[in-house]
């Protein structure tokens, strides 16, 4: 029997469009090919004849010897719901780049290549509203490629349909989009590179580099929207300043932090030497400061300066109940970083991440060695002073 033009074929009936697949998939890979040119130090092989299922590869140029691969995977976890009530899908990448790239330069490596996975429980037809946001989505990650100095290599997109879910539901989700995103960010460190705990010592300075929320308590962060502005609050006009500030683009400190740690001078040479970086993702100051890095080399420290919270921040503190140590390991609490290094480089540090646009000051202190370590922190939700242990 001679099947009709008009009768969608069997994946079409099962949820996934193949053709709207295919057209969003060479999108992409166009937004890859653009960036190929934006680091000195890789050199693409495109073996892809122009078809974005080609094949591409790439090897290492300009780097000092003894360089050696890195690499980090991660994903922006459930701030895509918040990202998509927002409809910042323009800036949604910054979180994909952050989590990932952060995971890198935290080590003083160097960020280079990156590959990602996007998920989505529909692309939508073509043109419409929907598949446009996702193109959308998929140009901002072209942009920050460009402005952070990587490569786009290559990635998936898959319609997963049912495996996809979100906490907005119904015919909205014929405008919001529904996704995951997550992705592998590969690179290169050295040994003479390398950010090393053992050259913390007492009396160096703690940097904070500021941001909002990141990826960070995104969960907690929409159980006050719906306690605060009903169940659809992704609908309800009283909640859109909060969601907006909840959903603004993640900072891009990378491009800096490698520069700082001398990737881009002749002799590969540290601008500012530093001995060690926390980044608050996934346990906030307690997990990635304290337990990684203090409890790990038998030190102590105040943080007595701190960014204050974003409201939305402080009010999630405040109708939840939090205290103040969760306050500190849920969220990031208005920083998404903590930069240590001696005193005599800090003006220099703190000088260059504002000329870089990020807000930067020296918020506490590298206290004495001791077999129980400790974190004194004087909170900026309630002004208490406590202390993380063990």
């Amino acid at each position: 029997m001679k099947k009709s033009k008009n009768k969608p074929d069997a994946y079409a009936q099962s949820g996934v469009n193949l053709s709207a697949g295919d057209i969003f998939s060479e999108y992409a890979a166009e937004i890859g090919r653009a960036s190929f040119g934006n680091s000195r130090f890789v050199q693409v092989i495109d073996q892809s004849g122009g078809h974005f299922r080609g094949q591409r590869g790439w090897q290492y140029k300009n780097l000092p010897e003894g360089s050696y691969h890195v690499g980090g995977t991660d994903g922006i976890g459930t701030a895509t719901i918040l990202v998509s009530a927002a409809g910042a899908d323009e800036t949604a990448a910054s979180r994909l780049v952050a989590m990932t790239a952060g995971d890198l330069t935290r080590y003083g490596a160097l960020p280079l290549v990156f590959l990602n996975t996007l998920e989505v429980k529909t692309l939508g037809e073509p043109r419409s509203k929907l598949f446009e946001r996702y193109r959308t989505m998929m140009g901002g990650l072209g942009r920050y490629a460009s402005e952070q100095h990587f490569v786009l290599m290559g990635g998936e997109t898959a319609e997963m349909n049912d495996c996809v879910s979100s906490e907005i539901t119904g015919d909205a989700l014929k405008m919001y989009p529904a996704y995951n995103w997550s992705g592998a960010m590969v690179g290169v460190n050295h040994p003479d590179l390398r950010i090393d705990l053992a050259k913390v010592r007492p009396g160096q300075v703690i940097i904070a580099l500021q941001d909002m929320l990141g990826s960070n308590g995104g969960s907690l962060a929409r159980r006050f929207l719906r306690q605060t502005f009903g169940r659809s609050w992704w609908l309800n006009p009283k909640a859109r300043a909060t969601v907006a500030e909840m959903a603004s683009p993640a900072r891009l400190y990378d491009g800096f932090l490698t520069l700082m740690n001398g990737w881009y001078n002749e002799d590969f040479k540290p601008i500012v030497p530093v001995t060690a970086i926390a980044h608050l993702t996934g346990g906030g100051i307690r997990k990635k400061f304290f337990e990684d890095i203090l409890v790990r080399i038998g030190i102590s420290a105040e943080l007595d300066r701190l960014f204050l919270p974003p409201e939305f921040m402080l009010n999630c503190y405040e109708s939840q109940k939090l205290t103040d140590e969760e306050g500190y390991t849920f969220f990031s609490g208005g920083q998404r970083l903590l930069a240590v290094m001696a005193e005599e480089h800090a003006m220099r540090f703190t000088s260059s991440a504002v000329d870089h646009g990020i807000p930067a000051r020296i918020v506490g202190r590298i206290g004495v060695w001791t077999d129980h370590p400790f974190c004194t922190v004087h909170s900026q939700y309630s002004g208490k002073i406590f202390r993380f242990r063990p």
